[in-house]
C-alpha cells in the first residue's frame, strides 16, 4: 500500500448555489485611471483662476496623483481657459484630495473665479 493512498484531500467549498465566489483582494483592487479636467474662468478672472488651480493642484502629489498635463488657453469665454490631465492610482487617491480640507477651504475662492467645470475620465489615456 503506497502513503499517498492513505491521505486524502478535503474537496474546495463550492459556493452556495447563485452565489459567486469572494473575489480576491487583487481582483478587487481598482486600477489608476486618466482625469480630464476643463476650466472656465469668470469673466475677466483668468489669471485668478490660475493661482487658484496653482493652490490645489499643489495637494495633488500627497495624495498620489499627478498631473499629466496642464494647458491655457485663450479662445474667449465660450471655451476652458484651463485644461488638465491627471493620473489617478484609484478611487479612494480622489476622494481624499476631494475632501482634503486645505482644498475645502479654498472654496469661496474657487466659486469667485471659477464659471463652470467638466471632469471626466479620459478614455485610452
Amino acid at each position: 500500500m503506497r502513503n499517498d493512498e492513505h491521505t486524502r484531500s478535503e474537496p474546495e467549498p463550492r459556493p452556495e448555489r447563485g452565489r459567486e465566489p469572494e473575489p480576491s483582494v487583487a481582483a478587487a483592487a481598482p486600477a489608476g485611471f486618466t482625469l480630464c479636467s476643463l476650466l472656465w474662468a469668470r469673466p475677466g478672472l483668468a489669471d485668478e483662476l490660475a493661482v487658484y488651480e496653482d493652490r490645489v493642484l499643489d495637494l495633488l502629489p500627497e495624495h498620489g496623483i499627478e498631473v499629466l498635463h496642464r494647458a491655457r488657453i485663450d479662445r474667449g469665454p465660450d471655451h476652458p481657459v484651463e485644461v488638465h490631465l491627471y493620473a489617478v492610482p484609484s478611487e479612494a487617491s480622489l476622494e481624499a484630495y476631494l475632501a482634503d480640507p486645505r482644498r475645502l477651504e479654498l472654496a469661496a475662492e474657487r466659486d469667485r473665479v471659477v464659471a463652470r467645470t467638466e471632469v471626466f475620465r479620459a478614455a485610452g489615456a
